[in-house]
Order: C-alpha cells, then sequence, then structure tokens
C-alpha cells in the first residue's frame, strides 16, 4: 500500500488511489476495524449514504489485503452492477442457468492481470476439463485455469466457476464486490419469455452472491476472505437484502470527525484540489456542519464554500 508524496515528503496519513480526489485516501481507525472483521473471516458489507467513502473504504482494504499478504489471489470486482446493465452478450446454458461469456471473460482477464505472481505460485487442488482439448492437470499453476477462460469466452463461465472452487480453499484469498448490492437485484437482461432476469440466473451472480452465504450441504465453507460495498446511486438495488443474513457483519462508514475534515481539507489544498488557503482551521467547524461530515460534500464545500 503505497503512501503518497507531497512536496517531496511523505503524506503519512494518506494512501494512493485513483479513486480519490488529489489521488490519496485518507487512513481512517475505521478502516482497521473493518480490516480486523475481515481477517477473521466474516463476510462484510460497508454501506453507508451516497459519498460516505464507501469504495474508497473498499480499495483501501484491498490494498491493505495486497501489501499483507502479496502471495494471495484478489478478485477485486469494482462495479458488479457492470455485469447486469443488458450491455453484454448472454446466453442460457444447458443446465438452465445463464451466462455472460464476454463479461466473464474479461473478468478473468482482469484477475490474470493483478495477480501475476500469485497465480503462478498457487496450484490446482484437482485436475478440469473444458472440452477434448482443453485439460488443466492437478498441482498445475492456477494461472494455466485462468488463462484458459480469459483466452476463451465460450469457457470463460465454467473457468470462472472452477476458479471460484480453488479460491475457497485458499485461506488468504479475498473477493472484494463494489456495487455488491447488485447481486440481489433485477437485471436488464429477459428471458427468452421476455422475463426480467435477476442477478441469481446468471451462474457469474450466483457464485459471487454465494461467497456472503453460510456453509450449506450444497455449498462449501470459504476459507478466504469477503467484503462488499453497497451502491445507494441506483433505485434498483435493494439495500436491505445483506442485513437479512445473520453471518453477515455491516459496518456503516462514519462520517468526518474534525480532525479527519482538516486533514483531508489540507491534503486537497496542498495537491491543488482546492485553492491554497481557502479553507482555514476556523472554517472548518462551518465545514462539517454544512457538509454534515459526508466525504463528497466535505469536498464540494471546500471546492466553493460561497455557494454554501
Amino acid at each position: 500500500m503505497a503512501s503518497l508524496k507531497i512536496g517531496g515528503e511523505t503524506a503519512v496519513h494518506f494512501v494512493q488511489s485513483q479513486l480519490a480526489p488529489g489521488g490519496g485516501i485518507l487512513k481512517r481507525a475505521f478502516v482497521n476495524t473493518v480490516v480486523d472483521a475481515v481477517n477473521a473471516h466474516k463476510p462484510v458489507v460497508i454501506d453507508g449514504p451516497i459519498g460516505a467513502g464507501k469504495s474508497c473504504t473498499l480499495e483501501h482494504i484491498v490494498s491493505a489485503h495486497r501489501s499483507e499478504s502479496p502471495e494471495s489471489v484478489i478478485v477485486y470486482i469494482k462495479d458488479a452492477s457492470e455485469y447486469f446493465d443488458g450491455r453484454h452478450p448472454y446466453k442460457r446454458a444447458a443446465n438452465g442457468s445463464w451466462h455472460l461469456p464476454t463479461a466473464t471473460s474479461a473478468l478473468l482477464s482482469d484477475v490474470l492481470a493483478a495477480n501475476k505472481s500469485s497465480l503462478q505460485s498457487s496450484v490446482t487442488s484437482t485436475s478440469f476439463s473444458f472440452g477434448p482439448s482443453t485439460k488443466v492437470d492437478a498441482s498445475a499453476p492456477l494461472e494455466a485455469l485462468v488463462k484458459v477462460g480469459a483466452g476463451s469466452a465460450e469457457r470463460a463461465s465454467d473457468v470462472c466457476e472452477a476458479l471460484f472452487e480453488e479460491l475457497r480453499k485458499m485461506p488468504n484469498s479475498l473477493i472484494a464486490i463494489d456495487h455488491v448490492n447488485a447481486l440481489f437485484s433485477q437485471t436488464r437482461y429477459f428471458s427468452t419469455e421476455s422475463k426480467p432476469l435477476l442477478a441469481r440466473d446468471f451462474s457469474l451472480g450466483y457464485s459471487l452472491r454465494s461467497f456472503f452465504f453460510p456453509p450449506s450441504s450444497s455449498r462449501k465453507p470459504f476459507a478466504g476472505h469477503v467484503v462488499g460495498a453497497t451502491s445507494r446511486t441506483n433505485p434498483r438495488f435493494p439495500g436491505k437484502q445483506l442485513e437479512s443474513f445473520a453471518n453477515v457483519q455491516k459496518f456503516t462508514v462514519p462520517v468526518y470527525s474534525k480532525s479527519e475534515a482538516q486533514q483531508v481539507v489540507d491534503f486537497y489544498a496542498a495537491q491543488g484540489v482546492i485553492l491554497a488557503g481557502s479553507q482555514g482551521q476556523t472554517e472548518v467547524d462551518r465545514l462539517l456542519v454544512v457538509s454534515g461530515g459526508n466525504a463528497k460534500r466535505v469536498l464540494e464545500v471546500a471546492q466553493n464554500p460561497k455557494a454554501f
């Protein structure tokens, strides 16, 4: 997890992020609490209002896990809703489930790119066959399995399910899903009877959802870590579904404290996101009142204080 440099000096309270204004995420004590829960192998969901910083919190957790366990395989989905928004080719499989061939192949390509060394050092626990001419031996590098699906949309769905089964057995693996409530919603796809399909009707959606469910007679325990962040921007996504699962631990992103707001404003000024000096210490109290401590609103008020 790389720290930022400002004026040649390390910004000790921030880590690099492409999601955050100025390219940095504030290191909050709250994140450590969530990381502890994730490390305890509990399914975790990060919730909060629009602009609270759910996506940044999730990215921080992924970065922390990668830093602490560089040998682990991480599946980081930055927007689960993109798989179910109707833009991708889809087809019905022989078993009745629905596949997203090109989207799933692209996901496997992302996994391959983000886990080069860990996929090479991890091995399959069993052999896999994807047709008469495509086989992956037991104890082969996990990379070999992922490459089959990344290079073939036709085989991608079967490979993805095989990968997820392998990850279930790996204690250091991490599944991180932003917009996770998209997995519990109606999609933009339709059946042959013109009925809207649910995310769970797709093999990809069903498999990703299952990481948040407790073990059952048909579902093996997950040895790794799983964390999701909700989205409040899409009215199609339910906000309460995940809360009904007793095994899921939910964390609500807290508003900024005065100290945190001051650090963020100073950082924005140093990075040129806001005008230097436009928000002194005497203005932080007003900024917190007007913004309610919401991360997105803090930035909006700091950028244009006269408008509020």
